[in-house]
């Protein structure tokens, strides 16, 4: 009996020391993955590391199997940087903490470049508001159809910026301006007056004040609405003179025989565009009707003058000016 109480002694000793033994030998950790794609399929070859929060130097690494599986034996516990990277997909980082004795397991999806992109941007606009939305598709686009309008295809601008306005209505001044020169060039005149009047409303730094006034009047004038056009371009003229829009000017209150008015704008022409000569010979022209010969004579001098200088005028044309200029002449004397 004695015999057999000592032998039960001597396991049950000899299992205490195995399993002190056992846990003193197992003092590493391990670390298991097991990577996929988005469909869950497993990913072959994609590049497993582990390096040291502490130490660079404690750095391992590994591939996956056939099964997307990896397994990484012996490792100091410690705290480590992971990274998973297969190319031609986004890669993965993060920590991953191995304590002594212990398994840990981690199973990650791999998203394509394109995936990954595409969850950005849905992630991106998840997080939106609705009009946070609007605006971010009207800028494309705007862009879009600044670019189409740009390489002359008109029809997607028309379409593009027609998309942009409806999801943002104060997009930018410029596509309610590029709309209204497409339906100017189409004459549909109701709609470019209602896109070039937005465009003037959005252009408040007047960045673009010469193109939208010019145009707008224009579609005025051909509706023969002289009124409307002459308070359109005489607004303009305060911020945005135009050599052709001040001989536009003059040329109605010529019409409705304001002669006094129209020397006033073929006036400020000269001044600031002294070499375009349509101004100049309407100026000598309106002075010849008021028979104020001293001054139409000085306005045909100059215009004689500034053609002499030109290659591009018709022998015809300068002699009929020459011509005009000594009979102006003979006249004062």
């Amino acid at each position: 009996m004695k015999n057999k109480t000592n032998l039960v002694f001597m396991m049950v000793i000899v299992g205490m020391i195995c399993a002190v033994v056992a846990q003193a030998a197992d003092t590493k950790g391990r670390y298991f993955v097991t990577i996929h794609d988005s469909q869950k399929n497993p990913l072959v070859g994609v590049t497993v590391t582990l390096t040291s929060v502490e130490s660079a130097e404690k750095h391992y690494s590994i591939e996956t199997n056939e099964s997307g599986k990896a397994l990484i034996v012996g490792l100091d516990p410690d705290m480590y940087k992971l990274k998973v990277d297969k190319e031609g997909y986004q890669y993965l980082e993060g920590t991953v903490k191995l304590r002594p004795g212990v398994n840990v397991k981690h199973e990650y999806t791999m998203l394509t470049i394109e995936e990954a992109r595409d969850k950005a941007i849905q992630d991106k606009l998840d997080n939106m508001t609705e009009e946070e939305r609007n605006n971010l598709f009207a800028k494309d686009a705007h862009n879009a159809g600044v670019k189409a309008y740009q390489n002359n295809d008109l029809d997607t601008a028309e379409a593009e910026l027609t998309k942009a306005i409806s999801l943002n209505p104060n997009v930018h001044y410029v596509d309610y301006l590029i709309l209204g020169q497409i339906a100017f060039n189409n004459r549909e005149l109701a709609d470019a007056q209602k896109y070039l009047s937005k465009a003037k409303e959005l252009d408040v730094n007047k960045e673009a004040i010469a193109d939208i006034s010019t145009l707008l009047g224009a579609t005025y004038m051909i509706q023969e609405n002289t009124d409307k056009a002459r308070e359109i371009w005489s607004e303009q003229m305060q911020t945005a003179p135009d050599p052709t829009v001040l001989h536009s000017l003059a040329s109605i209150e010529v019409r409705a025989k304001d002669l006094d008015t129209a020397i006033k704008w073929l006036t400020l022409s000269c001044e600031k565009f002294p070499d375009y000569t349509d101004c100049i010979q309407l100026l000598g022209d309106i002075y010849i009707q008021k028979e104020n010969y001293p001054e139409a004579l000085n306005a045909y001098k100059k215009l004689q003058e500034k053609l002499e200088t030109r290659t591009d005028i018709a022998p015809e044309t300068l002699k009929e000016v020459k011509d005009t200029v000594k009979l102006l002449e003979e006249t004062v004397k």
